[in-house]
């Protein structure tokens, strides 16, 4: 098997993306951009795309073609540069954004699907070790691409190798599938059990303060980790979501929480537009920001009813009657803490509720399970990639290895 060592330079032609203005009054064509990505590693549905005018008509140079690869250039999420996806078959008059950089490839020599999993595989590091072991990178320009190594073998090898990659793709697609339909049915689950049996003249409608104490204890002279929320994650370490220790001297007016507590964090997000409640379970006791809304539910009342009431966003409608001014400058809506706490919540007996928690976490529970599973099949193929795109693990061919230096 003859492999070369190239630069991706010798591959391909790369190009920025158009630039254009409001007044311009060219051809109209669609274009890709930034926002297109998403998590995509291709392109083949171009229906949704924004449509421009340009200065002038089209040029080829800068009209997509099936096969080239597209790359995020810059980017206010510094996380999306490097970016890199196929795309596959567009219609005429497709273009991409000025924000991005096109790569078009030699397709004698390579595969397009095959490049794309040797940049998903090293570009950042490439993009890294170019920048002098900076790994904030703010952007990303043809040089880096021109310069990136490419070990490039036959195109029966690099067949064979997206092939075996595909196997694991086509895995992680269908567990994200399957996590999918199961939040659809849990939410279903929530809807029938929770938002239709409040409903019923058995069920009691209360407001937090009557089943709940507001929590404003301090942590005295001991130490505790600092939690902060995320609306996808609920509690997670400070540094872990913000790389770094963000609380300095506040921390001396953190809450003190306890294991089954829970805090209402009235940021706004796209999860949960008008805040979200979550309850601290992986720690027996932290600092969580004084500014969320803390609180412990009385013993009558079932924690692991509440805690899905809260996740499926039960509260939405009265939170949002009581925002009065939208959101401050430091990012948090105006909703007082007895505000929050003279909203009101569905509640059944406590066998009732118990009932419906024990559903709902069996729910949840196959939920976190596929979960773990997709996180298991995302760093396996990440490990097959390396072993075999760097050549570290060869294939079970009867040729011997002949490595070539195509720059020698």
């Amino acid at each position: 098997m003859k492999v070369s060592h190239i630069t991706f330079s010798e591959i391909a032609d790369l190009r920025n993306g158009v630039n254009y203005a409001v007044a311009d009054q060219g051809a109209v064509v669609k274009i890709v951009g930034v926002g297109d990505f998403q998590s995509r590693t291709e392109m083949s549905s171009f229906d949704n795309l924004a449509q421009i005018r340009l200065r002038s008509k089209l040029s080829l140079d800068d009209e997509l073609q099936d096969g080239d690869l597209l790359f995020v250039r810059s980017n206010g999420n510094k996380s999306l540069i490097g970016r890199c996806m196929v795309i596959r078959n567009p219609p005429e008059a497709v273009t991409f954004s000025g924000f991005t950089i096109r790569a078009r490839l030699d397709k004698s020599r390579v595969l397009p699907d095959y490049i794309a999993l040797v940049f998903q595989g090293s570009l950042n590091r490439h993009m890294t070790l170019a920048g002098g072991g900076n790994g904030n990178i703010s952007n990303l320009n043809q040089a880096l691409l021109m310069a990136m190594p490419v070990r490039l073998p036959s195109l029966e090898i690099q067949s064979i190798l997206v092939g075996i990659i595909s196997t694991w793709d086509t895995a992680i697609q269908k567990t994200e599938q399957l996590i999918g339909a199961k939040e659809q049915n849990y939410t279903g689950l929530v809807q029938r059990l929770i938002a239709v049996g409040s409903k019923s003249a058995a069920w009691r409608n209360v407001h937090i303060r009557d089943i709940a104490e507001r929590i404003q204890r301090q942590r005295g002279g001991s130490e505790y980790p600092l939690l902060t929320i995320s609306s996808a994650s609920g509690f997670i370490r400070q540094e872990d979501r913000y790389s770094r220790y963000m609380a300095g001297e506040s921390a001396k007016t953190y809450t003190l929480l306890r294991s089954g507590e829970f805090s209402y964090n009235k940021g706004n997000s796209k999860r949960y537009e008008f805040g979200c409640v979550f309850q601290l379970q992986s720690y027996e006791a932290a600092l969580v920001p004084s500014v969320y809304v803390s609180f412990r539910l009385h013993e009558s009342v079932c924690t692991a009813y509440m805690r899905h009431l809260f996740a499926a966003d039960y509260l939405k409608p009265q939170l949002r009657a009581l925002v009065k001014t939208g959101v401050r400058n430091n990012g948090l809506l105006n909703i007082r803490p007895d505000e929050f706490m003279g909203t009101t919540v569905p509640l059944p007996t406590h066998d009732k509720q118990i009932r419906i928690a024990n559903v709902l976490d069996a729910a949840r529970g196959e939920i976190e399970i596929m979960v773990e599973q997709l996180a298991a099949l995302r760093t396996q193929k990440r490990g097959l990639m390396q072993k075999l795109l760097t050549g570290q693990w060869r294939l079970p061919i009867d040729n011997p290895v002949e490595t070539t230096d195509d720059r020698s």
